[in-house]
C-alpha cells in the first residue's frame, strides 16, 4: 500500500519528538479526527504507546514512539477488520462450511449450543439457510443446514421484531 503524504511529516514529529499528543500533530495542518485515525492505527499495530491517560476530560493522552521501532515511515492500511464477536464467528463458520449442523458450529467457534441455535433460527425464518436433512442426534432432533444466500463477510444481524439487517447490502 502507498505510504499517505500527510504521514510523512507526522511521522518524523513522532520519531524526533519525546512524547506527543493529538494537539501536536494538529499543529503540523491536520485535523483532529485525522489525528485520532493516525492514532489508532499506530497504536493497533504497536508503533506507538501511551505514557500517560488524560487526567481531565479536556486533557489528551500522551504518547511515544514504542521501543525497537524503526524510523522507516509505515504503511497505514485503510481496511476495517471485521470484529470477532460471536455472531460474526459463527456466521463465518456457516460461509465456510456451507452444509452444517449446530453442534458443528458450536464446536468451531466455542459458543453456546443455546446461541448458535438462536442465530441459526433467525437465519432460517429470514431465508439465508434451509433445512438440508433431520437426522436423530444426541437430543432427539438434529438439523443439517445449507446456505443458501451468502451476501458477504460481514455477519446477518436481526431487529427486534426478527427482520434481518445485512450490513454486506449498502442501501435497506
Amino acid at each position: 500500500m502507498s505510504k499517505p503524504t500527510t504521514l510523512i511529516p507526522i511521522w518524523q514529529h513522532i520519531c524526533s519528538a519525546k512524547t506527543f499528543s493529538v494537539p501536536d500533530l494538529c499543529n503540523l495542518g491536520i485535523s483532529r479526527g485525522h489525528a485520532y485515525w493516525y492514532l489508532k492505527k499506530m497504536l493497533h499495530q504497536g508503533l506507538i504507546v501511551c505514557r500517560q491517560k488524560r487526567k481531565s476530560r479536556r486533557g489528551y493522552n500522551t504518547y511515544s514512539l514504542a521501543p525497537g521501532v524503526s524510523s522507516e515511515v509505515p504503511a497505514l492500511s485503510r481496511k476495517k477488520r471485521i470484529e470477532k464477536t460471536p455472531r460474526q464467528k459463527a456466521w463465518t463458520t456457516i460461509r465456510i462450511f456451507g452444509t452444517f449442523r449446530i453442534s458443528d458450529i458450536q464446536t468451531a467457534t466455542n459458543n453456546s449450543y443455546n446461541s448458535c441455535l438462536l442465530y441459526v433460527r433467525h437465519l432460517f425464518k429470514a431465508g439465508f439457510i434451509k433445512i438440508l436433512a433431520k437426522n436423530s442426534g444426541m437430543n432427539g432432533r438434529e438439523f443439517t443446514y445449507q446456505l443458501i444466500q451468502n451476501t458477504g463477510p460481514l455477519a446477518i444481524q436481526f431487529r427486534r421484531d426478527g427482520s434481518p439487517i445485512d450490513p454486506n447490502i449498502k442501501y435497506q
